[in-house]
């Protein structure tokens, strides 16, 4: 076989090679097959080089590079290098590290792993997929504030390392008006402590939920036992002592544990309302509506707003939709906005006089020199 039909021959096999390899970062170079950039050929496969991305560490070249891991923590995954390993930037390093003294090294506030990883600790940010570090401290816990801190029972040298609503003693302790939940030993508040989130509260001991329908949210019973209607979310009572039930005309969200109002119910938020029926608080009744284009029969609308004979909600004659649930009249005023009082504009306006005199259609020739105009004039 002549040299030329080798090659020929050749690059016929590389092509076809290439394209069945091509998951492999592949090409075919001068009738050879030759790794993508990015990538370097370990043992006759193409591995991704610091800074390609990657779905395993399998992926990456840990023969040129030891220490090279898939960094599988971060949104789109790249090979990187784990701590202790030689670097010249910060961008080589894996997450939560840097290039100090041309090592990787955990960032402050990180932990280095027995796998060469850095996890937060005590007082760092965590997560629900960002575990925190417990070989230096075997008590932390990612707390409802998504900060790594000591769990309640176990001692401490500080009340800002305890969880959220702990104080530290010899040990870090519930403050008052918290419970411990048990696992992971978080502090959850109890029937009328402060919170942002169902997160907050006690719903181990005492399945509580926290009620945003108030100004100011704390967390309360769900319709569960209670002892007085002040245990009870907004629009709930405690009629037998024993268990919290929705008033007269409210029903219970079973996702929210919230009692939201029927047509009528009386409102200050659209949280008041039943979202499922598209109920908006009509902010000019304090009385739960349908909003504008929702399905209705007579005297379900909003303030302004009628059921039309299309059976849904339309504004009146004279208004115009502005949101859900507030309606604006161009003619008259502005109305309430999103419980928002707006200062009313006027309904009249003083008359522009009809007639203006009229500017004379010539002009006399100015002459060269100008008298000086007094300093007072007559009133026109």
């Amino acid at each position: 076989m002549t040299g030329a039909r080798l090659l020929g021959l050749l690059a016929v096999l590389c092509a076809f090679v290439g394209t069945i390899q091509a998951d492999a970062q592949a090409t075919c170079q001068n009738a050879l097959c030759k790794c993508s950039s990015g990538y370097t050929a370990v043992s006759g496969a193409c591995k991704a080089d610091i800074g390609t991305t990657c779905d395993a560490t399998a992926d990456c070249d840990t023969t040129t590079v030891t220490g090279t891991v898939c960094d599988t923590t971060m949104t789109s995954p790249v090979c990187k290098l784990v701590a202790g390993q030689a670097c010249s930037t910060d961008a080589g390093c894996a997450e939560y590290s840097e290039c100090t003294s041309s090592t990787c090294s955990c960032m402050t506030g990180y932990v280095e792993q027995t796998d060469k990883s850095c996890l937060p600790g005590v007082g760092t940010a965590c997560s629900a997929t960002l575990a925190c570090d417990i070989t230096a401290n075997a008590n932390a816990v990612c707390d409802n504030t998504n900060v790594c801190k000591i769990k309640s029972g176990q001692a401490c040298t500080a009340s800002t390392d305890c969880v959220s609503g702990a104080a530290c003693s010899t040990n870090c302790a519930c403050s008052t008006g918290y419970t411990v939940d048990g696992t992971p030993a978080l502090c959850l508040g109890d029937v009328g402590t402060s919170c942002s989130s169902n997160a907050d509260c006690d719903q181990v001991t005492d399945a509580l939920v926290c009620d945003l329908t108030l100004t100011s949210p704390v967390c309360k019973k769900k319709i569960a036992d209670c002892s007085t209607t002040t245990n009870c979310v907004a629009n709930s009572e405690c009629p037998t002592t024993t268990t919290c039930a929705c008033s007269s005309t409210y029903t219970l969200d079973t996702g929210t544990q919230m009692c939201e109002g029927a047509i009528e119910a009386t409102c200050d938020t659209n949280a008041d309302c039943d979202a499922a029926s598209n109920l908006v608080c009509d902010t000019s009744s304090s009385k739960c509506k349908k909003g504008i284009t929702i399905a209705c029969t007579a005297d379900q609308c909003m303030t302004n707003a009628e059921c039309s004979s299309c059976g849904t909600c339309q504004c009146s004659s004279g208004y115009t939709k502005r949101n859900s649930s507030s309606l604006f009249n161009p003619d008259v005023d502005d109305l309430l906005l999103d419980n928002q009082s707006l200062t009313a504009i006027p309904s009249t306006v003083t008359a522009i006089p009809s007639t203006v005199t009229a500017i004379p259609s010539t002009v006399t020739e100015v002459s060269s020199t100008v008298t000086v105009v007094p300093s007072t004039l007559t009133a026109v």
